[in-house]
């Protein structure tokens, strides 16, 4: 099976413009809390996201933020239920638009909390910089990542990389969900 690094894409049409979340409230939370793989045990529902910006028009299932933050729509939790088995965690959000009925939809922060050891690094194309390795281009062991739908991978987890295999993928495309890009990652 095919895998694929997940990208946001805020712009896949040059005549649209996805609306962007520029700010946030009520955050508590340190700014790795979700990019660990890990399980978030206290979370602040009343963490709000701001987009502000009134030439945006299009909202996405995947927005925006100055965190990095994989945040989603419930069309995405819908689309993924039968693919992702468990491996992420959605925390509530709450987004605020100048334009209220733009954003009438529930939105999460999606926490993939599946971590594999999975990169093989002989075929990954890497550079170190200060004694840390930083992967270029991914090459992921078939044996490790096979029947896992969505996960990231351990030697590399503050990157915010997710990897999703080809269903996940399909999925997404097939249900027309905005603001998603896939990248194919080599598997050996």
């Amino acid at each position: 099976m095919k895998y694929y690094k997940m990208i946001y894409n805020g712009n896949d049409a040059q005549d649209k413009r996805h609306i962007g979340c520029q700010e946030i409230f009520n955050n508590s939370m340190p700014d790795y809390t979700v990019c660990t793989g890990e399980y978030v045990a206290q979370w602040d529902s009343n963490i709000t996201f701001v987009c502000n910006d009134t030439n945006e028009n299009m909202v996405a299932d995947w927005l925006s933020n100055p965190l990095g933050w994989c945040v989603v729509s419930k069309r995405f939790v819908n689309t993924v239920a039968d693919l992702e088995n468990g491996a992420i965690q959605y925390l509530p959000i709450k987004i605020e638009t100048v334009h209220k009925q733009m954003c009438a939809e529930e939105y999460f922060v999606a926490n993939v909390i599946t971590v594999l050891d999975a990169i093989d690094y002989t075929n990954s194309l890497c550079f170190e910089l200060m004694k840390n390795r930083s992967v270029i281009k991914y090459a992921l062991k078939n044996d490790i990542i096979s029947g896992n739908h969505i996960f990231k991978v351990k030697e590399d987890i503050m990157s915010k990389s997710t990897f999703v295999s080809a269903d996940f993928k399909k999925a997404i495309q097939k249900a027309g969900l905005l603001g998603f890009s896939f990248t194919e990652v080599k598997v050996v």
